[in-house]
């Protein structure tokens, strides 16, 4: 079967692919248990971040619900990075979610992202067009860091939210270092 052909021959990346396609929902479960720890309405928040249909709207919605409360708590910036960090994370998903792999014979996985070509005003005649980008074991390392990165601030931001409220909170490393963005896949 060919369908899976270029996952065969990139075995490593293919799993960690399928760990950032996977494991982004647990990002917004984090995100959304910051809002419900300061909103204490896990109802409601659940309901209104998840009928809506697309991550960027829920996490509008998450930052709308979330970020008053935390800047009355003196963490309104660090909401705000958070927000910004998974926002990425979205970017990071989102290069590989509708794409078609193939081996080019380059020594790196090949990808294209349909959706991109078939924004194109032009007239599309065959595929030649496609923007082709490599992504190698480096690259997606460094994007499953920088997921985990994301969740680890999330849970800070949440302990640190309930510590200023003077409730009960787990207890949690420092706050995680500043992360820069990993680079995208070119």
């Amino acid at each position: 079967m060919n369908l899976f052909k270029a996952f065969r021959d990139f075995p490593n990346e293919a799993n960690a692919i399928g760990m950032i396609l996977s494991s982004y929902t647990s990002l917004e479960v984090d995100l959304m248990n910051c809002v419900k720890s300061v909103r204490s309405d896990l109802d409601t928040v659940l309901k209104v971040m998840y009928r809506s249909r697309g991550e960027g709207n829920r996490i509008e919605i998450a930052d709308a619900l979330g970020f008053q409360a935390y800047k009355e708590m003196n963490l309104g910036n660090e909401f705000k990075d958070a927000i910004t960090a998974i926002k990425y994370c979205v970017k990071i998903r989102n290069q590989y979610a509708h794409c078609i792999w193939w081996n080019d014979y380059s020594g790196h996985l090949a990808f294209s992202n349909i959706e991109t070509l078939a924004k194109s005003n032009q007239k599309i005649t065959d595929l030649k067009n496609m923007n082709i980008c490599h992504v190698d074991l480096n690259i997606l390392h460094d994007q499953l860091s920088y997921y985990e990165y994301a969740s680890d601030y999330l849970m800070w931001i949440l302990n640190e939210g309930l510590r200023v409220r003077g409730n009960p909170n787990i207890v949690l490393p420092n706050r995680p270092s500043v992360r820069i963005a990993p680079s995208l896949c070119s």
